[in-house]
C-alpha cells in the first residue's frame, strides 16, 4: 500500500502567494483522515457526499481543496487548467513508472506548475511516464465547481470543519484491484 506524509511548507517570502496561500490553508488546520474508507461501496460514498458537500461550498471564497484525477495528464494541461479555472496550487502530485512496472508518487510544494515540465525533462530518461494524479490548493467555490465537470476530475474534497483534504488516488488505485 502506497503511503504519503504531507509536510507543512515554510515559505521563504511572507509577501509570496505561495505564503500566502499556504498561511491561509494551514492556520489551525489538521489534515482530513481517510482511513475509513476500505470498501469500494465506502469509496463510492465518500465521492457521493464530497459532490454534495462541493454544491455548497461558497461561491466567492477561497477554500482549501483537493483533486483527485481519474486519469492522469501532463504538465502542460495542468498548466492550462490552473489558468482556466483560477487555481492557486500549493501542492502537486505525479505517478512516475519506470520500464521495470515499478511505480513512484512524487510530490512538490512549488506552486508553479512548470516545475512539473523540469522534473518531466530531468527525469525522462529514467521514467516512461510522469503524470499529474492531484493537486492541492485554494480556489472559490464556482471555479471548483465548474472543474468538477473536467472529464479527467475524479473528485473534488473541500476543507469543512477545519480540516485540510488531500487527494485520494492511492485509496482509489488500492480499492479498484479488489
Amino acid at each position: 500500500m502506497e503511503s504519503r506524509v504531507n509536510y507543512p511548507v515554510v515559505p521563504f517570502d511572507s509577501e509570496n502567494l505561495n505564503g500566502r496561500a499556504e498561511s491561509l490553508l494551514t492556520k489551525n488546520k489538521k489534515v482530513k483522515s481517510y482511513a475509513s474508507i476500505q470498501t469500494k461501496e465506502q469509496l463510492e460514498t465518500y465521492k457521493k457526499d464530497a459532490a454534495l458537500l462541493l454544491k455548497t461550498a461558497p461561491s466567492d471564497s477561497q477554500i482549501p481543496f483537493a483533486v483527485t484525477f481519474n486519469k492522469p495528464f501532463s504538465a502542460v494541461s495542468l498548466m492550462r487548467l490552473e489558468k482556466e479555472y483560477d487555481l492557486t496550487i500549493t501542492q502537486q502530485y505525479a505517478e512516475a513508472k519506470t520500464e521495470k512496472g515499478e511505480t513512484f508518487t512524487v510530490s512538490w510544494f512549488d506552486r508553479d506548475a512548470h516545475v512539473l515540465t523540469m522534473l518531466n525533462m530531468v527525469l525522462a530518461n529514467r521514467f516512461v511516464s510522469f503524470d499529474v494524479t492531484e493537486i492541492e490548493g485554494l480556489a472559490t467555490g464556482t471555479n471548483l465547481q465548474r472543474l468538477s465537470d473536467f472529464d479527467a476530475t475524479d473528485v473534488i474534497d473541500i476543507g469543512a470543519n477545519d480540516q485540510l483534504p488531500t487527494g485520494i488516488y492511492a485509496i482509489n488505485k488500492r480499492l479498484s484491484n479488489q
